[in-house]
């Protein structure tokens, strides 16, 4: 975090010496300016600050920051669990809160995988709970795939009722055992 901070104020004094209050994503003509300032560089006219404000250069140390603040973003994370009702798998409002955050996650790291695992309450069979468990993780696959999610990078896997987080036998305790829990990793995830 301290070096986060460090860089960012190199990056404003950087800017403030530039004359620069405002960096543009895309100005008009940066392509331009950016050519002409290197076209003088080669021809020896003008220094560093030649190369024009906003301009990131290779291995400096604002690039570098850039790199490992993107790789804060797309750090493994972990994300709540989302719940069903009594023998149900449609998401509500918070699961689908969730999942919204879920998928922009997944958006902004290409490389994160997900498993997705279907959990029931002890209550019903262990077929009937291992399939109950299946169509909640694929509701949820459903789900972040119509947010954009490529289904390729999502798996699902029903553990029905033979993990729970939960052992009491009474609502509050079956109310938690109802869940999608979701395991991300880089690449494959072992199984």
């Amino acid at each position: 975090m301290k070096k986060f901070a460090l860089i960012s104020l190199v990056a404003a004094f950087a800017l403030m010496v530039s004359g620069c209050s405002k960096v543009e994503k895309n100005p008009p003509n940066a392509g331009q300016k950016l050519e002409s300032s290197a076209a003088k560089q080669a021809k020896g006219e003008g220094g560093p600050e030649a190369v024009g404000a906003g301009a990131v250069k290779e291995g400096t140390v604002v690039e570098k920051g850039l790199q490992e603040k993107e790789g804060e973003e797309c750090a493994l994370r972990e994300f709540p669990n989302i719940h069903f009702a009594f023998d149900r798998y449609d998401l509500n409002d918070e699961a689908r809160r969730i999942l919204a955050e879920i998928a922009e996650y997944m958006k902004r790291c290409p490389d994160i995988t997900l498993t997705i695992e279907g959990h029931c309450d002890e209550r019903g069979s262990n077929e009937y709970n291992l399939a109950l468990g299946w169509k909640r993780a694929n509701e949820a696959k459903r789900f972040l795939v119509t947010l954009g999610v490529d289904p390729s990078r999502i798996t699902t896997i029903s553990y029905g009722e033979e993990k729970p987080l939960c052992f009491e036998h009474n609502e509050a305790c079956w109310a938690k055992n109802r869940r999608d829990h979701f395991d991300f990793c880089r690449g494959e995830c072992a199984r």
